[in-house]
């Protein structure tokens, strides 16, 4: 290699790592939404050997997205994500659901449901 080659080489070889290293191939990425479908069955999977009071509020959870009810289910998972008992997995899917259920509530705020928009008004007048 000629002396200017290395010269140019050197600093993009540089700029490749420097990039790597960052939010691109972070762990700390922003995790993926389950489908809607999903959360449920995560849900369920993911608690079942849960103790009995975080069974229980993920029960409480479960009940309330098969009833439709986001408004409450939104609640209980972010009363689910604040518990310092959680293990890691439990804490991702909880995350992961949150952001799906979130989504939820903005199509349905943005489609006229005031109970929608409600609820995520006071999310994040409480952040």
């Amino acid at each position: 290699m000629n002396m200017r080659t290395k010269q140019i080489t050197i600093p993009v070889l540089l700029l490749g790592v420097t990039l790597c290293m960052g939010p691109g191939c972070s762990r700390n990425a922003a995790p993926e939404p389950l489908a809607e479908d999903q959360v449920v069955p995560a849900l369920e999977a993911v608690f079942k050997d849960a103790s009995v009071e975080l069974k229980a509020i993920s029960s409480e959870v479960v009940s309330n997205l098969q009833a439709k009810a986001s408004q409450q289910a939104f609640t209980g998972l972010n009363a689910l994500s604040g518990r310092p008992d959680l293990t890691t997995k439990q804490r991702q899917t909880v995350a992961r659901s949150l952001i799906s259920v979130n989504e939820q509530l903005q199509q349905a705020a943005a489609t006229g449901n005031t109970e929608a928009a409600s609820t995520l008004e006071n999310y994040r007048a409480r952040k």
